[in-house]
């Protein structure tokens, strides 16, 4: 079991301070709010979000489809951008995960470039 808490987790939506516990296999156990610490559990800062396991998704061809939303919503603030990644397909508790955070930029304003030495800039598998 791995369990992740965050300031902000997308699983539908945007959910402020929440916590993701993954079982053995990488699928999703449960969703809850982070209200207090738990034993085992990693916080990490940013937005976290779960892709399923079986796309052959990695951190470049997340930040690459997030530039091209952003290139058509130059205003559209990081929740907006993620909400309309197609790899972002509706999840369900039975499907095995990955989970990539969003980290190092203004949420309300990204600007996603590689320009903070990130390899993939911005983006990481946990």
């Amino acid at each position: 079991m791995k369990q992740f808490a965050s300031h902000y987790l997308y699983y539908g939506q945007s959910l402020r301070m929440h916590c993701i516990r993954l079982d053995g296999t990488g699928c999703i156990e449960r969703v809850f709010p982070f209200v207090e610490e738990i034993a085992s559990t990693v916080f990490v800062d940013g937005l976290v979000f779960p892709v399923r396991a079986n796309q052959s998704v990695d951190a470049s061809i997340l930040l690459n489809s997030l530039q091209c939303i952003q290139a058509e919503q130059p205003t559209a603030s990081a929740f907006e951008l993620i909400a309309q990644l197609s790899e972002l397909a509706p999840i369900d508790y039975a499907d095995p995960v990955l989970l990539f955070r969003l980290h190092g930029c203004d949420f309300s304003s990204p600007k996603f470039g590689t320009d903070n030495g990130c390899r993939y800039g911005y983006i990481e598998r946990l």
